[in-house]
C-alpha cells in the first residue's frame, strides 16, 4: 500500500504508484491523475470517513494510460473534516488522508 501523508507541496503531487490527488485540502472537487494505467482497466475509488463509513464510491474504466478522473463532491453532504481516499488499481492499491475544507 502506497500512502502519503496529508502534506501540501509539489512533492506531494505524484508517487512511486504513478497517482497524483489534489488539491489537498479540497473543496468540491478532488482531481485525481493515473498515469501508466492499462487500457479498460476498473478503478475502485472510495472515500471514506475516519471512522470508515463510506461517503462516496466510483467504480471508474480507463480509456487511455494517463487518465484525469475529477470527482464532484458538491451537493454529497461531506462535511469539513478527515477523509480517506482509496484507489485501487489492477496494479496497485493507494491510500491518501484528505482534508474537506
Amino acid at each position: 500500500v502506497d500512502t502519503t501523508s496529508n502534506s501540501v507541496g509539489l512533492n506531494d503531487i505524484y508517487n512511486t504508484s504513478g497517482i497524483a490527488v489534489y488539491p489537498n485540502p479540497f473543496s468540491d472537487q478532488v482531481t485525481i491523475f493515473l498515469k501508466n494505467q492499462t487500457v479498460n482497466e476498473q478503478i475502485n475509488i472510495k472515500l471514506t470517513d475516519v471512522l470508515g463509513r463510506l461517503v462516496y464510491s466510483d467504480l471508474v474504466k480507463t480509456s487511455r494510460s494517463e487518465e484525469l478522473i475529477k470527482l464532484d463532491l458538491k451537493g454529497k453532504s461531506i462535511v469539513a473534516g478527515t477523509y480517506i481516499l482509496q484507489i485501487n488499481t489492477q496494479h496497485s492499491n493507494y491510500s491518501k488522508i484528505l482534508i474537506k475544507e
